[in-house]
């Protein structure tokens, strides 16, 4: 038994691969401005505009194959913000 459980934990070596990575921010904030630029009003959902921030900070510094932000695509990230800036 042990063995077939040691193999079933090995890491598929085929690339390339999609993964998921769950990262979890605990932020302190002063005022509701701040609070409103990362949640949306009465919710605990991350806005628009925080998760287009930190998509820019990821591409822009680690350069991965990043793919969604909470289940968007860049690209419907990036016509989102455009759609708010008309």
């Amino acid at each position: 038994m042990t063995d077939a459980a040691i193999a079933a934990n090995v890491p598929d070596s085929t690339f390339p691969q999609q993964i998921e990575v769950t990262f979890i921010l605990r932020l302190t904030v002063d005022d509701q401005f701040d609070r409103d630029y990362w949640l949306e009003t009465g919710t605990d959902k991350v806005t628009l505009d925080a998760i287009a921030d930190v998509t820019d900070i990821l591409l822009d510094n680690l350069n991965p194959a990043l793919e969604t932000v909470n289940g968007l695509t860049y690209e419907q990230i990036k016509q989102a913000m455009a759609d708010r800036e008309v």
